[in-house]
């Protein structure tokens, strides 16, 4: 059984299509948000992590709330908390865990070869064209965080771990991890 893992709203109904793409069976690949302390013995997890900065913005546009300073602000610090219950996947390696990140998933050839043989399954080569949309939590188009941040939400990221969590997934906020022409 392969477990598709991650916080809310970081890919993991993405990860589950690139899985049944590869020709996964339905029934030995399934859906989770599983917090690391809460790990499985025995079970095969792929955890998706994703820019948490976008996450925060996908969050408010999956619960269809207005993309503003107020409700970014209040909406941070209890998903800061959610996203670094998710940060012990990231440490040590296993041949049970495999990580992949958000951007890459939908970007690099190299990951999907790693999801691929993770699986033992063959690359799809038609994966980039066809893995954008279609699942259950689509909104329609990558929330990019630039386009909506302000010296406020700056301020609240800092005040509550934000720019620790970031560090932790691996994720720099000067580096431009996707723009909405690359899918």
């Amino acid at each position: 059984m392969i477990i598709c893992n991650g916080s809310p709203k970081t890919g993991t109904h993405l990860l589950l299509k690139t899985l049944y793409m590869f020709g996964g069976d339905s029934k030995l690949s399934i859906h989770r948000h599983t917090p690391y302390e809460r790990k499985e013995p025995g079970k095969r997890y792929i955890n998706i992590f994703r820019s948490p900065r976008n996450v925060v913005g996908s969050w408010l546009k999956f619960t269809k709330q207005d993309i503003t300073p107020v409700n970014y602000i209040q909406a941070i610090p209890d998903l800061i908390k959610e996203m670094s219950t998710y940060s012990g996947w990231l440490s040590g390696k296993s041949k049970d865990v495999l990580n992949v990140k958000f951007e890459e998933l939908l970007t690099a050839k190299k990951t999907l070869k790693n999801v691929a043989k993770f699986i033992g399954k063959t690359e799809k080569h038609n994966h980039f064209k066809n893995i954008w949309g279609g699942t259950p939590t689509f909104t329609g188009s990558p929330f990019i965080w630039r386009d909506h941040w302000t010296p406020a939400i700056e301020y609240t990221w800092v005040l509550n771990g934000g720019e620790v969590l970031e560090n932790t997934w691996g994720y720099d906020p000067h580096k431009i991890w996707l723009r909405k022409k690359q899918i």
